[in-house]
């Protein structure tokens, strides 16, 4: 219960423990007075040197109905500022203060000030936020349909996408869609397992993918047909909806066949936000109050571009992450499996369309926004996102 009261208050009180005002989170002393415009998504990114990705971020998110766009650029050295003050859109929060001292107090304190009962995506810029539809269907008309069923928050996967060549051979260009230089997946390297709610929601965690089949750290018993079935069957992270027969005692026996000290892949990054309780603890889980829709986004994560084995090195003397980089140690330990080799396997699939995620059960969509699209679709063609562009058929 004191778990659950101290996560209420800190979203309540973003200013909690040494932070007191704003000149102690950022390098301004009153956040300034914007007008908003009344719809439309509003996104909220953090970045530190993120000018090889920050183009093509922008045009993704505003393609799919971002109305404004919060950047807190954390210090950065290259063109970022620069570039983030040409667009219109677009707010820039400077601030040198450490990241991982105050990476979620950035977030509360932008979302308390501004985002109050608007749908918000919290998104990383390597991050491109897809879902049912997409990009047909314009988000804001998804919002609408979550709205009248009264949801407040969307489930959206990590899905780490990844070029088929090996890193050294990778060459994203800036602006560029991200999906033309990775437009692979995993489809049978991740799984959900479900955990106790600790006053946060989801009450199930996603872990694996290609980080996971990569740097993380091997079961002691290898696991050999049909598990690797029954592991897809009853793990497969859609499949956590399903009410299969055995189900929980199918995944206690499984656990000892998965890889250990895997990524985090849940995400709820799409929120209507209320600050009475939609806590942002993390994105990974939020509070247990906040009704999720039963349909999921998907969020492609785009960390294998040729940038990857700077900002690992980087890492290793920021320390700024999770356990002082704790998962960055071994992708420098594992570097050579990507490096110089395809990181690519037997269950890599490029991804063609929005449909192919959910058809191999990474992201799950009810019959019920399916056929909510059904009737979108009859009525007058919007034109295809650029953000699809380099999606091949």
């Amino acid at each position: 219960m004191w778990g659950f009261c101290f996560l209420a208050t800190q979203s309540l009180n973003w200013w909690a423990g040494a932070v007191t005002s704003v000149r102690d989170l950022f390098d301004f002393d009153e956040f300034p007075k914007i007008s908003l415009p009344e719809d439309g998504i509003i996104v909220i990114t953090r970045a530190r040197n993120e000018m090889l990705r920050l183009p093509f971020f922008l045009e993704h998110y505003r393609s799919i109905g971002a109305s404004h766009i919060f950047v807190v650029d954390n210090d950065s050295t290259d063109d970022t500022a620069a570039f983030l003050e040409t667009q219109p859109d677009v707010t820039r929060f400077h601030t040198s203060k450490l990241y991982k001292q105050f990476k979620r107090n950035w977030l509360l304190a932008i979302l308390n000030e501004y985002c109050t009962d608007r749908w918000t995506i919290l998104a990383d810029t390597d991050e491109q936020f897809v879902y049912p539809g997409w990009p047909e269907t314009k988000l804001t008309d998804l919002t609408a349909y979550w709205d009248s069923v009264g949801a407040e928050g969307v489930i959206a996967p990590l899905i780490d996408m990844y070029s088929d060549k090996p890193l050294v051979d990778v060459d994203y260009r800036q602006g560029d869609p991200f999906l033309s230089t990775c437009p692979y997946f995993d489809t049978t390297s991740s799984w959900a397992i479900t955990r106790s709610p600790e006053g946060r929601t989801p009450g199930f965690e996603v872990r694996g993918g290609i980080r996971g089949r990569l740097f993380g750290i091997p079961p002691k018993r290898r696991e050999l047909f049909p598990l690797n079935h029954l592991r897809n069957l009853y793990l497969a992270p859609a499949h956590i909806h399903r009410r299969l027969p055995l189900r929980d005692y199918v995944e206690r026996r499984l656990k000892r066949f998965l890889y250990k000290q895997c990524p985090q892949l849940t995400k709820v990054p799409l929120i209507r936000w209320n600050p009475t309780y939609s806590e942002m603890w993390s994105v990974h889980r939020i509070d247990i109050r906040t009704r999720l829709a039963d349909d999921w986004g998907a969020m492609l994560h785009f960390k294998f571009f040729q940038d990857f084995k700077f900002r690992v090195e980087e890492e290793l003397t920021r320390q700024a992450y999770y356990a002082n980089g704790l998962e960055y140690k071994a992708y420098y330990e594992g570097l050579e499996k990507i490096l110089h080799q395809s990181p690519a396997y037997s269950g890599s699939m490029k991804l063609s369309s929005v449909e192919d995620v959910y058809t191999f059960r990474q992201a799950y969509c009810s019959r019920e926004l399916q056929k909510y699209l059904k009737h979108l679709a009859q009525q007058p063609h919007v034109t295809t996102s650029p953000s699809q562009k380099g999606v091949v058929a």
